[in-house]
Formats: C-alpha cells, sequence, structure tokens
C-alpha cells in the first residue's frame, strides 16, 4: 500500500496528529480515515483544508498536490454546530424573557415612570407645580 504521512491540524483546538493516506484516494475517503483517528467527529460537518483552499470531497489527493510531510487544516463547519447553537438560542430567548421584567423592580412604589403625575415633577399634575397658564 503506497500511503503518505500527513499532519492533521484540528483548526480550533490546536490539536494535531499524523494520518496515514493513499494519494489515490479521494479527500472523502480521506476523511474516513481521519474519523478512524477522531470517531467522535460527524464526516458531514468536516472539511479538508490545504493551504487555505477547500478540498472537494471528489478531489484525489494527489491531484490536489498533497504530498509527504504536508499539513492539512481539519474544519468543522460552522451549520454543522446547530446543536449548541440551538442550546445557545433557547438560553438567549430565557434571558430575553428576563430582560422583559422592569430593570427597577420598585418603580410602582414611586408613582411609574419619571414625569408622570405623582412624581411631584414640575407641570406634570401637582397643584401649584405647574406652568403658568396652563390651569393648573
Amino acid at each position: 500500500e503506497n500511503t503518505i504521512k500527513v499532519a492533521i491540524k484540528m483548526s480550533g483546538l490546536g490539536e494535531t496528529f499524523d494520518c496515514d493516506l493513499d494519494p489515490a484516494h479521494t479527500v472523502d475517503q480521506a476523511l474516513d480515515a481521519v474519523l478512524l483517528a477522531r470517531p467522535s467527529l460527524a464526516k458531514d460537518s468536516l472539511s479538508l483544508v490545504r493551504k487555505g483552499r477547500i478540498l472537494k470531497p471528489t478531489q484525489v489527493l494527489k491531484d490536489a498536490g498533497l504530498a509527504e510531510g504536508d499539513t492539512l487544516h481539519l474544519v468543522v463547519k460552522a451549520s454543522e454546530a446547530t446543536g449548541e447553537q440551538e442550546d445557545a438560542k433557547e438560553e438567549n430567548d430565557a434571558n430575553d424573557d428576563a430582560q422583559n421584567i422592569p430593570q427597577f423592580p420598585f418603580a410602582s412604589m414611586f408613582g411609574g415612570m419619571p414625569g408622570m403625575p405623582g412624581m411631584g415633577m414640575p407641570g406634570m399634575g401637582m397643584p401649584g407645580m405647574g406652568m403658568p397658564g396652563m390651569g393648573m
């Protein structure tokens, strides 16, 4: 079997591991080999990147220029992280609900919003404190 050893660097985790790949295989087959080393990953959420270019699943490794000792970057696609994003969204929805609670819980004890009757603001309904000519 004619394999080459390449380094697989997992983006975002800073983890790198070696993997033996057959240059005649496609990128899709290479991902299968990577998953043998890291079975916790979901294949449909992964991409291999070489020198800043995302390799297509049908691309043959040798045609992509892959050689012994090269580094491939394993990238988890954001669209597949929806499980975490959904959890975060539910958490944000809960936070939104909490934000609908008045920020000053004692406002009702002081007559409501500033400038409303009962707050003692000039011109806002206190007898003798109105603006001249307004009949207060």
